[in-house]
């Protein structure tokens, strides 16, 4: 079985059509077209996955009950979801600005870059379950639980960390799926 990761300029003889941008795949030394994916398909899915975790994030901010007279008090109440909601859609939007600014650097999409975009995405899309958790332990006021919910979020953001450094180490390992520096 051949490699997925495609023939670029270093391992192509100096006959191979060497472009700068582009989202074809290149053609290898024997001629074949190299194994690549376009990448705007990843990012045209990447987004839309990232609308939807900001969906699901969103969710939670429903209105609450109240008696007459008693509504900003109840708003109030709620402040633990919305401060959470806010650290998460910072945290998505982070997260999307930067999957688009990596993007701009990539040509062509192999399948480790693939799954390692995968990756990203599954680890962001699991923000709004500790969001939930950590907006109704604040909300409730029991120190342990406060401090399982954080302990929570913060191995989700490690995770998410995590699957970055994944996706950038697959991207230097793979110089080749990058549009040239010249």
């Amino acid at each position: 079985m051949g490699s997925d990761h495609g023939a670029g300029p270093a391992g192509a003889s100096g006959s191979s059509q060497r472009r700068s941008t582009g989202t074809a795949p290149e053609v290898s030394a024997d001629g074949h077209a190299a194994r690549w994916s376009d990448p705007s398909r990843a990012m045209a899915f990447s987004d839309a996955v990232f609308a939807i975790i900001i969906t699901l994030l969103v969710l939670d901010l429903v209105p609450p009950d109240w008696p007459p007279g008693r509504l900003l008090a109840r708003l109030m109440d709620r402040w633990p979801t919305y401060a959470a909601y806010l650290a998460s859609y910072l945290l998505v939007g982070v997260a999307w600005i930067n999957h688009a600014a990596a993007f701009r650097h990539i040509r062509g999409m192999d399948r480790g870059l693939m799954w390692s975009n995968l990756a990203v995405l599954f680890a962001t899309g699991l923000l709004p379950f500790p969001t939930a958790v950590l907006a109704q332990a604040l909300g409730a006021g029991n120190l342990a639980d406060e401090r399982i919910a954080v302990g929570l979020y913060g191995a989700i953001g490690a995770l998410i960390t995590l699957s970055w450094l994944l996706f950038f180490q697959c991207m230097s390992r793979h110089p080749a799926l990058l549009v040239d520096a010249t």
